[in-house]
């Protein structure tokens, strides 16, 4: 399974290319097919996203970024410079209107000093860690539907001895049962998985890093630099111990196999319900049901407007553009002949 070296996207800004054939998953596409079947839809055989940026999203990927320049050793002024060029690249694929600029540049300079402090604060620790990877891919062909399992680590490398997988995320807010539910999450234990693809060996640990995004919010007539002074102060005075929090878990080949079978049934689910509808079926969102329970889940869901005017969802494709096509099995899984166009209402071409 290979990532391409340029995201695919559809020659007309304006076109939607649907996936008709199933022939690989990630973690990503198994978890909302389980939430929701629409939802899966929308997202994973039209390909929709929102014309503008989800900035939970964005604020991840350049958190990553961050993370695997500094598993490469690179200085705090390098990330800094990276993140702003890759946030500029991201975001040109997207409508970004003037209410949003003051957020983004908001967001992207305390993302810059979560990764500086976070840098100078544990610099000696991450030395510790001899990266052999970063930014890795892999594909896993799946025994029970054949399909093709893919992803992408953070880094792999050698902590104290032991190849250690490591891991980031970005988080606003944290339960009891997070780091609990780690033990059995899909994405680290197939990430396991695709360690072991590469280096014929189960990692011994995960070294899991979560972020957590500042609950101070800026004053009415403070600054950004007044702010960011304040969001300094809290990050080493106040709260050092909220924003930065690593849990290390062993990898057991037990725990491991147990998840592995859970994305094999629930693939082989998937390839089952894509394979017994046809092409016009397939395309249809009745043929996919609803989970009421999932809609205001995190706030209101992206297809919301979709589901709720059913009946005329083709009116609000023009809310809506094409995914990113990311790996060489997802093109071959597009349909070119059933093309929608947003610009005229979303008929199909």
């Amino acid at each position: 399974m290979h990532k391409l070296k340029e995201i695919w996207r559809p020659k007309a800004k304006n076109l939607i290319v649907p996936s008709t054939e199933l022939l690989c998953v990630n973690v990503h596409k198994i978890q909302d097919f389980q939430a929701c079947k629409r939802y899966y839809f929308w997202r994973w055989i039209l390909n929709l996203v929102s014309r503008r940026p989800n900035l939970n999203f964005w604020f991840g990927e350049l958190s990553h970024l961050a993370h695997e320049l500094i598993a490469e050793g690179k200085t705090a002024k390098q990330i800094k410079l990276t993140l702003d060029k890759r946030s500029r690249k991201i975001l040109k694929g997207f409508v970004v209107d003037s209410s949003m600029v003051a957020e983004i540049d908001l967001q992207l300079e305390i993302c810059k000093t979560l990764m500086s402090c976070y840098l100078e604060m544990f610099g000696g620790k991450l030395q510790e860690f001899k990266a052999i990877g970063t930014e890795v891919s892999f594909g896993l062909e799946l025994g029970l539907s054949g399909l093709v399992l893919y992803g992408t680590w953070d880094a792999h490398g050698i902590l104290k001895g032991k190849l250690t997988l490591k891991e980031i995320k970005t988080a606003s807010r944290l339960t009891n049962e997070y780091f609990q539910r780690l033990r059995f999450d899909k994405q680290i234990n197939t990430y396991a998985l695709g360690v072991k693809s590469e280096m014929k060996k189960l990692p011994s640990k995960c070294q899991y890093l979560v972020i957590r995004k500042p609950t101070i919010k800026v004053k009415q007539k403070e600054t950004v630099s007044q702010y960011l002074i304040r969001l300094e102060n809290d990050i080493w005075e106040v709260r050092p111990e909220y924003y930065y929090i690593t849990d290390n878990f062993s990898f057991g080949k037990h725990r491991v196999a147990a998840t592995q079978n859970d994305v094999e049934q629930e693939a082989f689910d998937m390839m089952t319900k894509v394979d017994s509808l046809d092409d016009k079926d397939l395309l249809d969102p009745l043929s996919w049901a609803r989970n009421d329970r999932q809609c205001f889940t995190y706030g209101t869901c992206l297809y919301f407007p979709l589901c709720a005017n059913c009946h005329k969802w083709k009116l609000y494709l023009g809310m809506y553009q094409m995914r990113d096509i990311r790996y060489e099995l997802e093109v071959e899984e597009l349909n070119e002949n059933e093309t929608l166009d947003t610009s005229k209402r979303g008929k199909l071409s």
